[in-house]
């Protein structure tokens, strides 16, 4: 028998181990370079998520936030309305009252007109003067402005001492003219040179409740 060259074997065993360590030392560079390239994008994933929490949570604040009606330096919110008989939705602050609206500022609602005074509503205007041959006329326009009859007691006094006393009843929105009548303009000793009227409101019993004028006429 020859004697046989020396061979030397590897045992499998240890090449195995070889094999095993080098894929164990790439996983490991592969796992870090994977973190390196996804940091960036867990970043911005994370910045993203809490951008969101924060809309949401703001949103959140405005629901749970009370109404306009609910202030404390607003009288509405569910009262039993005064000047602002508001509800408690956040959405319409008003509605749900059920109190008396009073003005702003406090006091009493305003109270129902009383009668007013038909002197206030009697207007007496210019006189005016016409000629009709030896004779003179005076007029003067008397307006009632109101919404009801007012009656008036004319005083027509002319210069010569003649007195005379009429009544007159003027509707509502009329205007009537008050008349001396014929006047004589020449001598002989009648002629009258001026006259005066004189007007009295009445009230519905017949009294006087004040005057207007006098006013004087003059002959042309």
């Amino acid at each position: 028998m020859g004697n046989r060259p020396m061979v030397e074997e590897t045992s499998p065993m240890l090449g195995g181990n070889r094999d095993r360590g080098a894929s164990l030392a790439e996983y490991a560079l592969l796992i870090v370079l994977v973190a390196i390239v996804a940091m960036p994008a867990i970043g911005l994933a994370g910045s993203n998520t809490e951008k969101a929490f924060g809309n949401v949570a703001g949103s959140l604040d405005e629901v749970a936030a009370p109404a306009p009606g609910g202030e404390t330096t607003n009288p509405g919110g569910g009262g039993t309305g005064t000047t602002n008989p508001g509800g408690d939705d956040e959405e319409d602050p008003g509605g749900g009252g059920s109190g008396p609206v009073t003005p702003i500022g406090g006091g009493e609602p305003n109270p129902e007109p009383g009668p007013t005074d038909p002197v206030d509503h009697v207007t007496l205007g210019n006189p005016a003067v016409s000629q009709k041959g030896n004779k003179w006329i005076a007029t003067v326009p008397v307006t009632n402005s109101g919404s009801e009859p007012i009656t008036i007691e004319v005083t027509i006094v002319d210069s010569s001492g003649k007195t005379t006393t009429v009544e007159h009843t003027i509707q509502p929105g009329q205007t009537i003219d008050l008349s001396s009548g014929e006047l004589q303009r020449t001598p002989p000793q009648s002629a009258v040179n001026s006259v005066t009227f004189q007007v009295t409101v009445l009230d519905a019993q017949g009294n006087p409740v004040g005057s207007l004028g006098p006013v004087t006429a003059h002959k042309p």
